[in-house]
């Protein structure tokens, strides 16, 4: 151990984040106006607000550094020290017996290529290879693999389990959700992104992924758009549906020649015959996939494995296994709400066994293989357990106790149906949330000496005026297939379903009066859905509903690039980790939905994630030599916003950690540790950039994180910019620059690592700290039968498995208040749990309430006590 003495006494290295080695002496008389002190007294000094300051000669301005922390310290040579973020690195070369493994700085693990695939290919005689592959034929499918060709993949593969490209969305009825469209706007209907936000979080109880229910709102005016070009669909007919706040699901107008609009079908139609026209685009139909081809322990999928189920069996009897090799893969195979397979227990029996006996809407192909498969390869799941039951579903009172139901859209309320139980009462508003009226109708009283109604079950009445709001040749369809039935009037219903006429005669005539009157309803239904009332002079339509399994809310767990995310992979900021070249849409996802889903916004999902999807697969398509690096220090590369999450929210700032989307996951940043890059806006037609140290690691693959103090007392033009970006927006990027400084890193003599932060100056330990870290788990996860090497006992030398000593760490953390040590819990937990790690953390005098921890500013004896 060098003495204290020694240390003063010699230059100690010292690590900024732009890269500079600078010795003590040097760090004590660095000038002021360079704009390299973060520090309240040394700010003021230089007269100007840090977020208006230049650059300075190194490359960093004002701003790169105000969001670095606050003061901590006083002394001028140990403030200058602290308040650079300094890292401090002390070497022994030659005590220690065992040696040290170089810590590689800008490693990243070895992807697939395009010409592995080929050589796949070859190995195995009748497989194909492909840009993208798409296992799945319904609306995400559909989207997913138009948007990709729209991208650039030049040959894209879609698989259908069944014999047609259909899936559970054509026989959506209730239409898709679109925020500030043109067909909205032309209506004259009012609506904005916050209250569709604010609605489905609201139905999603607290579970839905905020940064996904974002996106589908953004984006679903798009998708609506997407729909128009693509397919020629005029979706002018808007509705309100149950838990919506404005009118916004979208399907199109009744045809004119009386025929069925059901706009599930219309979709898919128009979807497939656009398909037919695009080359590049190959469909297979009857192509059930049995396994998902992962390659390097399931950090990335390579293509599928599928048998043809209309095909003559191979020599063993087996259909054959054929393979599809790609660089990207999306999977829409849909949710598990169908629940009767027999012979097996059902993912639905697995996930929420009391509604496995359910009846359901979906048909027999939505049995969560696609889950099944992914989580085999070790993919996320989440929220398995929501499952939506449906409040109206038709009971056919020819086969009452199927297991399989025509879904009764929830428009059929929202155009003025009213629901009654078997005492001819209302009992809810018709158009409250899914969850919430398939509660009310399940406890509705049910009548012991009839089977038809040994579950909850309620009456469905409509009057013409009604249908034809909806769609009088859908409701006629329904009528033809027994499902309504049409009385007329008042006193034949109460006869035909054996209900008090009294009753009913009030319950029509009360709901009849509120609605000519435009008064409120008892139970809360919105006033403007109050339209074309059944009344006791007739026709009435009527039709039986119950409850019935419709919609999983859970299914694999994604990002909003529509990623896969590997389970059990969260870094240091609890995010997942990706799974490359691997993504979902659609049903056979979870966390957009939470508990429940809002109707329309199922299509919606498909399309937006889909199409997401479809550019993400792409775009990692193109990349077929590994990894690539997504920065140059040259030019300026546009990346889009993904997440936002605030870590330190106090009266004065905020720290913000920004996610931007790198072009794809087979992309890194080409930053080292310790390096910085560039970020530029436009503002007030002044172009502005400013500096910044990422806190991702140079081998995290397919984004970049920013962590960003934000002053709330200085509306500077950068921190106004950063304070109104949403997720979405478009930010360019250009690096490295600096460094490397961390290079050090890579010596395997160096042994310990001092480091030194204050505030949100953090950014560049936690990249050393998380490297350092991961170097550790990768030599682990190589096992030490795979690495060895040659080291010395007794002046012998003999062959045997390497020992990595780990590199010790110690930080010293300081801020001015508690709450603004970032991460100090989890750099708590990790000091508890690793015993390479040390950290001491300190804030300015007097003590805080309620701090127990170090009080006092960083000097030599506090270094020299703790380091």
């Amino acid at each position: 151990r060098r003495s204290r003495n020694h240390v003063a006494s010699r230059p100690c290295l010292v690590e900024q984040t732009t890269g500079v080695v600078a010795s003590r002496d040097r760090l004590s008389k660095w000038p002021a106006a360079n704009g390299r002190i973060d520090s309240h007294s040394m700010r003021r000094r230089n007269g100007r607000a840090a977020d208006e300051a230049p650059h300075s000669a190194h490359g960093h301005s004002h701003t790169s550094h105000s969001h670095r922390g606050d003061t901590f310290v006083r002394n001028s040579r140990i403030l200058t020290l602290a308040a650079f973020v300094a890292l401090l690195a002390f070497t022994w070369l030659s005590w220690s017996p065992l040696p040290r493994r170089g810590l590689s700085t800008q490693a990243a693990p070895r992807m697939a290529t395009l010409d592995l695939l080929k050589a796949l290919q070859v190995e195995r005689p009748g497989s194909q290879l492909a840009d993208v592959v798409v296992v799945g034929g319904g609306l995400a499918g559909l989207s997913a693999a138009i948007e990709a060709h729209r991208a650039g993949a030049a040959n894209v593969i879609i698989l259908e389990k069944t014999g047609a490209i259909a899936g559970n969305s054509a026989k959506a009825t209730s239409g898709i959700n679109g925020v500030q469209s043109s067909f909205q706007k032309a209506s004259g209907l009012e609506d904005s992104l916050e209250k569709f936000v604010n609605d489905t979080l609201l139905s999603g109880k607290g579970k839905s992924d905020a940064t996904l229910v974002h996106i589908l709102g953004r984006e679903s005016a798009d998708a609506i758009e997407f729909l128009h070009t693509e397919g020629s669909l005029e979706l002018t007919s808007v509705r309100q549906l149950g838990g919506h706040s404005a009118a916004r699901t979208h399907k199109q107008a009744p045809r004119s020649d009386g025929k069925p609009s059901p706009i599930g079908w219309n979709i898919m139609s128009a979807l497939r015959d656009r398909l037919g026209k695009l080359q590049g685009i190959q469909v297979i139909t009857n192509a059930r996939m049995t396994k998902i081809i992962d390659h390097n322990d399931g950090l990335e999928v390579i293509g599928v494995a599928y048998e043809k189920t209309d095909a003559e069996l191979g020599p063993n009897g087996r259909p054959v296994e054929h393979h599809i090799y790609a660089l990207s893969t999306i999977l829409t195979t849909g949710g598990y709400a169908y629940g009767h397979t027999p012979g097996a227990k059902s993912l639905l029996a697995e996930s929420l066994p009391k509604a496995a006996d359910l009846a359901t809407t979906s048909g027999p192909q939505a049995t969560g293989d696609g889950i099944r498969a992914a989580k085999e390869i070790g993919a996320a799941v989440v929220d398995m357990d929501q499952v939506q039951i449906h409040p109206t579903a038709f009971v056919d009172p020819a086969n009452p106790t199927s297991q399989t139901r025509f879904l009764a859209p929830e428009a059929l309320r929202g155009c003025g149906g009213i629901l009654v139980n078997n005492e001819g009462k209302r009992f809810a508003s018709e158009l409250m949330r899914r969850d919430a009226l398939t509660a009310a109708i399940m406890e509705q009283p049910q009548r012991e000496s009839d089977d038809v109604w040994k579950r909850g079950r309620a009456y469905l009445v409509m009057s013409e005026g009604a249908a034809a709001s909806f769609d009088a040749a859908s409701v006629a369809f329904y009528e033809k297939k027994g499902l309504f039935r049409r009385f007329a009037d008042l006193h034949d219903f109460a006869v035909g379903t054996g209900m008090p006429n009294d009753t009913l005669t009030s319950t029509l005539g009360g709901y009849g009066q509120m609605c000519m009157n435009n008064t409120a309803d008892h139970f809360g239904r919105p006033q403007e859905t109050m339209k074309h009332p059944p009344f006791a002079t007739g026709p009435l339509l009527v039709a039986m509903v119950e409850p019935a399994v419709h919609y999983t809310m859970g299914g694999l767990k994604i990002n909003a690039c529509a990623e896969v995310q590997r389970a059990g992979e969260s870094d240091e900021s609890s995010y997942f980790k990706s799974i490359v070249g691997f993504f979902a849409a659609g049903e056979v996802t979870g966390g957009v939905h939470g508990a429940n889903r809002l109707g329309g916004n199922s299509l919606l999902e498909c399309v937006v994630f889909g199409r997401r999807a479809g550019r993400r697969a792409a775009e990692c398509a193109k990349v077929t030599t590994g990894f690539s690096r997504a920065l140059a220090p040259t030019n300026w590369t546009p990346l889009r916003l993904r997440q936002v999450k605030d870590v330190v929210d106090s009266p004065e700032s905020v720290v913000r950690i920004f996610r931007f989307s790198l072009p794809s996951t087979r992309h890194v940043t080409g930053l080292d540790i310790g390096q910085y890059v560039k970020i530029r806006a436009v503002i007030d037609d002044e172009e502005v950039v400013r500096s910044y140290s990422p806190i991702t690691r140079p081998d995290d693959y397919g984004l970049i994180e920013l962590m960003i103090k934000i002053s709330k007392q200085q509306e500077g033009k950068m921190t106004t910019y950063l304070k109104n970006l949403e997720v979405g927006d478009i930010v360019d990027f250009c690096g490295p620059f600096g460094g490397p400084a961390a290079a050090f890193l890579a010596n395997p003599d160096v042994r310990k690592v001092g480091m030194i932060a204050g505030g949100a100056g953090i950014t560049p330990m936690l990249q050393v700290i998380r490297a350092v870290f991961k170097s550790e788990e990768d030599f682990l996860r190589t096992s030490v039968s795979a690495e060895r090497s040659f080291k010395r006992r007794r002046g012998a030398e003999v062959y045997a498995p390497v020992q990595n000593r780990p590199m010790e760490m110690k930080l010293i953390y300081g801020a001015n208040r508690p709450h603004q040590l970032i991460f100090r819990d989890l750099l708590t937990e990790k000091a508890k749990k690793k015993g390479n790690f040390d950290v001491t953390f300190t804030v300015d005098p007097p003590r805080p309430d309620g701090w127990d921890g170090l009080v006092g500013y960083v000097d030599e004896s506090m270094i020299d006590q703790f380091m």
